[in-house]
């Protein structure tokens, strides 16, 4: 448990001056409005093994320091067994990579998180299968298999399947092997039989009606209507996506569904008629990156209004599809913890590790963003992710000197304790996750000021989202800002 001891405000103080002790006893559980969610690609957590991949082993590990820095969830990538890297297109639903496990490294990591009161929370792509699946090997040419309406076909003899992501029918990997994809046919009452059974299976792995060795939520990713907008697969929310969510909230009524919405805009009728729980703050990631005012403002007001009462959404500054940001640390703390909705660190986030998409013409392109978490200064040292090292672009010889947690740790200024100052500020004051958000009045587009109120209490801040000094005159006084500061008022 992180115990803290809420410091007293000044009428104008800048966060860094306090520090806030951790404890290791059990953490209290939090609603979705305290939450702080912790992103892993889990190939580049932790290697538990010294096979140079991350794992679940890996992870449950390092659950002590998610929960020093604060964190209340975590959402893991895919973890089906899989040949692509990424593991988001899967050769069987319901076995782990064992590259990244087994189910019972699972399930102890699920043990391990509900005893700290972690969220633990399941990346879900189901919309494609690669040819190694079973569905395919057995109705591939075989119109009499069980699996064939589960899969879309062109032709009565099942030669001809429909091919997945980006319409295509292979891809070719990192290593230069060739996957082939193929769309799994949602619209059919089979498909969504056998895809309940799939979601109940991980929400409650040993079928004994106690959810607790389940996930507590999934990522469905590239969720949307029509898929990949073919118009061949289509009416999902109300066909699919929307009898599924209903019949497993009927057995396990708080496990939560956030669908990723395929076009990176905000989805209502994924809300409205799939009947999803929370979605992406895409809207307020792409304002985000313009550090710009008014636009932060008008995402994150059309994002809140939009959001209906019991609904949430997820505010990031990147993730495994972005490139790591380019924003300064106190702005994209601020943004992420600050501003509304449930904020998402991405693995490696909170010690500013960058990545940049490359253009090489397979899927190793996000291998940047999606690189091993640097525990310490020596990227080879154990417990160092890195499957990927290869003689390849991707394998950027420097790195900044002191972008490793060992080395941040011992940093007083370190961005991981920036971080981790933020994140415990924010839960001790519940002003800053349940206080209704007003915008403050300012002439400069490149400050952002609001104020969070609630039972007559408020709390003010003020981000200078710029790399220049800045001045506002507020309650009869100057105020003056270092670039890229933070402050807070009462």
């Amino acid at each position: 448990m992180s115990v803290f001891h809420s410091p007293i405000l000044g009428l104008l103080i800048g966060i860094g001056a306090y520090l806030f002790p951790f404890s290791h006893t059990q953490a209290q559980p939090t609603t979705f409005s305290q939450d702080v969610w912790y992103h892993i690609f889990v190939r580049s957590f932790y290697d538990s093994n010294d096979d140079r991949h991350g794992d679940l082993k890996g992870i449950t590990q390092k659950l002590d320091y998610l929960q020093e820095l604060g964190i209340t969830g975590i959402m893991l990538s895919p973890i089906q067994d899989a040949d692509c890297y990424h593991n988001y297109f899967a050769n069987d639903f319901y076995r782990i990579d064992p590259r990244l496990g087994t189910m019972d490294d699972f399930l102890e990591l699920r043990k391990e998180t509900r005893k700290r009161n972690l969220r633990l929370i399941l990346d879900m792509e189901m919309q494609y299968v690669t040819d190694k699946h079973p569905w395919f090997k057995d109705s591939y040419q075989n119109p009499a298999s069980p699996y064939t309406p589960l899969l879309r076909y062109h032709d009565t003899g099942n030669t001809q399947p429909e091919g997945g992501v980006w319409g295509l029918h292979s891809y070719k990997d990192w290593q230069g092997k060739d996957i082939g994809m193929i769309s799994v046919d949602m619209t059919k009452p089979e498909t969504l039989q056998e895809m309940i059974r799939l979601f109940s299976y991980w929400s409650d792995p040993n079928q004994d009606g106690n959810p607790n060795d389940g996930v507590d939520g999934f990522r469905i990713d590239h969720m949307m209507d029509d898929l990949d907008n073919k118009g061949l697969i289509k009416n999902l929310y109300p066909v699919f996506w929307k009898p599924l969510i209903k019949k497993i909230k009927q057995h396990y009524p708080k496990v939560f569904f956030i669908g990723e919405q395929a076009n990176w805009g905000f989805d209502a009728p994924m809300f409205s008629v799939a009947g999803a729980d929370a979605q992406f703050g895409f809207v307020q990631w792409y304002a985000f990156q313009t550090a710009r005012g008014h636009r932060i403002r008008g995402a994150v007001d059309s994002t809140r209004s939009a959001t209906p009462g019991k609904h949430f959404y997820l505010t990031f500054v990147e993730n495994h599809d972005t490139n790591r940001t380019s924003l300064p640390l106190q702005t994209a703390t601020a943004l992420t913890l600050l501003t509304g909705g449930v904020p998402v660190l991405y693995y490696g986030q909170e010690i500013g590790m960058k990545g940049t998409k490359g253009d090489w013409g397979h899927d190793g392109n996000d291998i940047p963003m999606r690189q091993a978490f640097r525990w310490q200064k020596d990227r080879e040292a154990a417990g160092s992710a890195i499957w990927y090292k290869a003689d390849a672009p991707w394998w950027i010889p420097n790195f900044p000197p002191d972008d490793d947690l060992t080395s941040q740790q011992k940093n007083p200024d370190s961005t991981w304790r920036f971080y981790k100052k933020w994140i415990a500020f924010r839960k001790q004051n519940p002003l800053l996750f349940s206080g209704k958000l007003y915008w403050l009045p300012v002439s400069d587009d490149t400050l952002l000021a609001f104020e969070r109120r609630e039972k007559g209490k408020r709390i003010r801040i003020w981000v200078n989202l710029s790399a220049q000094h800045r001045t506002v005159f507020q309650n009869q006084r100057h105020i003056s800002f270092a670039p890229f500061e933070i402050k807070i008022m009462h």
